[in-house]
């Protein structure tokens, strides 16, 4: 199977573990690992890495000068709904002399190979509009995630992938992996102590 949405590649794990194989016997479980792997790096950090493209998501501001957000890169458009009947009357101006700033200023000047994401959006005060605080007030398209994967993210991949593969045949482990109708099933062992840290530094406070 091909990994869908992954933090590493076939081949990258492959070189991680410095095979020179061509042999292609393991790779539909490899594949499966490492897809399992990011699904976890997921879980426990309450957001994801890849990049969600063109996406329509919708928020009820707390605040008529900041929205938190979900994890975003790029705003296509920003709309909001004045009073709550369902119509977003109002379209904001984006770029740098627009309605809103993503933030922090300096998200992608920094680190990580150039992967970066907003957290959150001020109103830029010359500009026009501020945030209604009222339901579903605030129309959002644009790419969600990250623009691409951090390096220390593909690291935890990496150590989470070669820890349950080489727990399939028992190397170093207490257990033996188990791969069931539903998938590939991650347990405690699979977790080295270093992507832990990983994943932790990376945990959302929701």
């Amino acid at each position: 199977m091909a990994i869908d949405r992954g933090y590493i590649t076939l081949a990258e794990f492959k070189l991680y573990k410095s095979s020179t194989s061509t042999g292609t016997t393991y790779d539909s479980l490899i594949e499966d690992l490492i897809e399992a792997a990011s699904r976890y790096i997921d879980s426990q950090t309450y957001r994801f890495f890849y990049s969600s493209t063109g996406q329509t998501v919708y928020y009820t501001p707390e605040m008529h000068d900041m929205l938190i957000v979900d994890d975003i890169y790029s705003i296509t458009t920003l709309k909001t709904d004045e009073d709550g009947d369902g119509t977003f009357e109002n379209t904001w101006t984006t770029g740098a002399t627009g309605d809103f700033w993503l933030m922090p200023f300096n998200a992608g000047a920094f680190g990580n190979s150039g992967a970066f994401s907003y957290k959150w959006i001020d109103i830029n005060p010359e500009g026009d509009y501020s945030f209604p605080t009222v339901p579903k007030s605030v129309q959002i398209i644009g790419d969600f995630g990250w623009s691409g994967v951090p390096q220390d993210i593909k690291q935890a991949c990496y150590e989470i992938t070669n820890a349950s593969y080489g727990r399939r045949s028992g190397q170093n482990m207490t257990s033996v992996a188990e791969v069931t109708a539903a998938g590939i099933v991650l347990t405690p062992e699979d977790i080295p102590q270093s992507a832990r840290k990983i994943i932790n530094a990376y945990r959302r406070i929701l």
